[in-house]
Formats: structure tokens, C-alpha cells, sequence
């Protein structure tokens, strides 16, 4: 009897342990972020579920077109900026990563029946990102890209107050 106890408790021991691995396995792949790249890449009219996935409650995103605060502000840009776009792809060159913040420098390919005409036309840019020690989802987001060659120099009036302006500073030097 006293040996059947025994095998009892070490039975009971060695679930306990792959209980408890398999739980702590779980919580930890609960626990990562979704990595920027594959956020970028997926995300989509269809996937703006990734939004809530990637970025914190208290998101805080700037770029040269202004700055939204709160994931559902977040969202609401994403959705806006996917709007008739008949497609967006990113390319990565490269990441940069220390501690809970990140630099990702891309080119945005897209195309969209609402700018440059519907032809298709890219940018160069990168993304200075903090994410939080907590929640480990992004916290800060900070978009760095040339505004005249994305949108400005793609109107036809300001394309040329644009190029004359270019060209008259480098005269200059």
C-alpha cells in the first residue's frame, strides 16, 4: 500500500510538471508581440483585426500628416488610409532593435484609385517604434517619409511650385 501511494504522488508530481509547462509555454506565446514585419505585411481592409493585435490602448502615432491618439483613432487612420486602395505592399531593408524599441526602415508600394492618378507609385521611409514592457504591443509610433514626393508633388499644381522651388535652392548653393 505504501508503495502505491508513492507511484500516486509521483504520478501526481509529473502531470503537475507538464501542466505547468504547458500552461507557462501558452502564457508566454500569448505574451509576444506581433512582430512589425508581419504586421505590415498582412495588414489589409480585410485584417484591420491586426490593429488591436499590434498596437496598446493608449497608441500615440505621428506622421507628417498629423498625430492620433487611442487605438480606435488608430484604427479609424487605417481604415482611411486602405480606402480605395486597390493595393499596399511594404518592403523592408532594415531593423533596427534595442530593448522594447524598434526602427524599421520600408518602401510603401501602393496603389489607389484616390492618389498619383491610380498608377501605381512608392516611398521610402521608417518607423521609429516603442513597445510596452507590459503588454508588449506598440505604445509609440512614429512615421518618418518625405510628404512632398508622397503626396504634393503628385498634384499637378503643386508639382511645379514644388520643382520650381527645388530648383531655385540649388542654384543657391
Amino acid at each position: 500500500m505504501h508503495l502505491t501511494h508513492h507511484k500516486k504522488i509521483k504520478n501526481f508530481i509529473k502531470v503537475l510538471f507538464v501542466a505547468t509547462f504547458i500552461l507557462q509555454t501558452s502564457w508566454g506565446m500569448a505574451q509576444e508581440k506581433l512582430d512589425s514585419k508581419e504586421f505590415f505585411s498582412k495588414l489589409s481592409p480585410k485584417t484591420m483585426n491586426l490593429v488591436e493585435e499590434f498596437y496598446d490602448e493608449k497608441i500615440l502615432f505621428q506622421d507628417p500628416l498629423g498625430k492620433i491618439s487611442g487605438l480606435k483613432a488608430m484604427k479609424d487612420y487605417y481604415s482611411h488610409l486602405y480606402e480605395g486602395a486597390e493595393y499596399v505592399h511594404f518592403e523592408f531593408d532594415r531593423q533596427l532593435k534595442s530593448g522594447n524599441e524598434e526602427v524599421l526602415f520600408w518602401k510603401m508600394t501602393l496603389k489607389s484609385k484616390n492618389l498619383n492618378s491610380g498608377k501605381e507609385y512608392s516611398v521610402t521611409g521608417n518607423s521609429h517604434m516603442i513597445f510596452s514592457t507590459q503588454s508588449h504591443k506598440c505604445v509609440y509610433h512614429r512615421d518618418y517619409f518625405d510628404m512632398g514626393s508622397f503626396v504634393y508633388e503628385r498634384i499637378p499644381f503643386l508639382k511645379n511650385i514644388i520643382h520650381f522651388v527645388k530648383g531655385k535652392m540649388k542654384e543657391k548653393k
